[in-house]
């Protein structure tokens, strides 16, 4: 097994590259281990509604990034207090009983630290009854990667708000995020034991401190960016490739109730109505207007803006979005 060194990059569309890269790329006949720390972001499985399972206004006022992986599995969210590692087997044997011996080790090591953490059948790591670190896998013939977070000081506000979508009615065939609570590592460590101090206690453990560690090269670096620029810089990627669904919001307004509903396929509105009001008629042309354009929250409302109508439908509009 080898230990691909990314350096200090906190790019997430970038990690997600490497990850793919290496996935793609890379000899076989070797397992590899990455470890990586991202921005403030949320991640979200290959398979999922990015306007089900993200707070997106939330998200945006608060510069958290949001980036598809290739992996199933549901949302999570990513920042400077949150460490990451990817296991990527390119020899044929490894397996998801691996990943328990994997995140045994994990564990273990916790457990040293004073970290009273536990492993559960499904390989995910709680810690006093919350979950510290979950895991996701991507699969293609002989190559297994599963990836998993580790809760080491993460800003749980960011946390719990940029993934309440509670007030979200939509309907769609995507995979779903499974919710559950959530601690961090931190508070049970040395108030001077920093996340850095952390990732070399786990690559001395798991490696037994004989490391065999794998450098980028440029053209390493040259095939990563043409992944990242194809595929995760891309709304197309992150946001278009969501399921067709239909948002339901409910707003009132002039002591009427409206229920606005808005279709989207590929991250585009496709269609959007407004009942239960009776005076609606003088912006159905601002919703025709809209029709066609792509969810992007900030352009949405400069066109709103923009638009010649009266100041209190415009926050009404823009509040539905």
């Amino acid at each position: 097994m080898k230990l691909v060194n990314i350096g200090e990059n906190r790019d997430p569309r970038l990690n997600l590259a490497i990850e793919e890269y290496v996935i793609r790329n890379f000899p076989t006949g070797e397992d590899y281990v990455l470890f990586y720390i991202n921005n403030p972001s949320v991640i979200i499985g290959k398979n999922q509604n990015v306007f089900e399972e993200v707070n997106l206004n939330y998200a945006n006022l608060n510069k958290i990034e949001v980036v598809r992986r290739i992996s199933g599995g549901g949302a999570v969210y990513h920042d400077h207090g949150n460490l990451n590692y990817s296991l990527i087997s390119k020899s044929g044997e490894y397996t998801l009983d691996s990943l328990s011996g994997f995140n045994k080790e994990v564990v273990g090591c916790l457990n040293k630290l004073g970290v009273p953490a536990v492993q559960n059948k499904r390989n995910d790591i709680y810690l006093d009854g919350k979950k510290i670190s979950g895991n996701a896998r991507f699969s293609s013939k002989d190559i297994l990667c599963t990836h998993s977070t580790l809760l080491f000081d993460a800003d749980i506000n960011h946390l719990r708000n940029s993934l309440d979508v509670s007030k979200v009615n939509s309907d769609s065939k995507s995979t779903k995020s499974v919710r559950s609570g959530v601690n961090t590592i931190k508070e049970y460590l040395k108030k001077d034991f920093t996340i850095d101090m952390l990732k070399d206690e786990l690559t001395n453990s798991i490696f037994n401190k004989n490391i065999s560690l794998v450098e980028l090269s440029e053209s390493d670096y040259n095939g990563i960016l043409k992944i990242q620029n194809k595929k995760y810089n891309l709304w197309e990627w992150n946001f278009g490739r969501s399921p067709k669904s239909k948002i339901k919001r409910e707003v009132k307004f002039r002591d009427e109730v409206i229920l606005f509903e808005i279709e989207i396929k590929e991250g585009i509105i496709t269609n959007i109505d407004a009942s239960g009001s009776t005076q609606f008629s003088d912006i159905k042309n601002l919703m025709e207007e809209i029709k066609g354009a792509k969810y992007i929250i900030d352009k949405l409302r400069n066109t709103i803006d923009n638009y010649k109508i009266e100041n209190e439908v415009k926050v009404l509009l823009k509040s539905i979005f």
